[in-house]
């Protein structure tokens, strides 16, 4: 494998691992959020001004649940491109 095959994959491993703790995150925040709040504040900071945005209970187990499949959808195509990286270096002469 060269140098660029290698890399790239272990930079995808990073990306899935990174993107695995978010998920995992996420999905702590649902189990915690259908517990007990009604409501959730969503803060989004951009160009130096922070805007909040406040969403009721089940919107914002909506949209966790949306980001959630997010990074599922990102998860499997990092994972599509790890694949592609071994079966390429795999079928590579030596």
């Amino acid at each position: 494998m060269d140098n660029r095959n290698y890399y790239g994959a272990k930079n995808l491993i990073e990306k899935i691992d990174r993107l695995s703790q978010s998920a995992d995150n996420t999905v702590q925040a649902i189990e915690d959020f259908k517990k007990d709040p009604e409501t959730a504040k969503l803060y989004i900071g951009a160009n130096g001004h922070v805007s909040t945005i406040t969403l009721t209970k089940d919107l914002a187990i909506k949209f966790l649940e949306e980001l959630l499949e997010s990074y599922n959808l990102l998860i499997k195509e990092a994972q599509k491109e790890v694949n592609n990286i071994i079966n390429n270096t795999i079928h590579e002469p030596l």
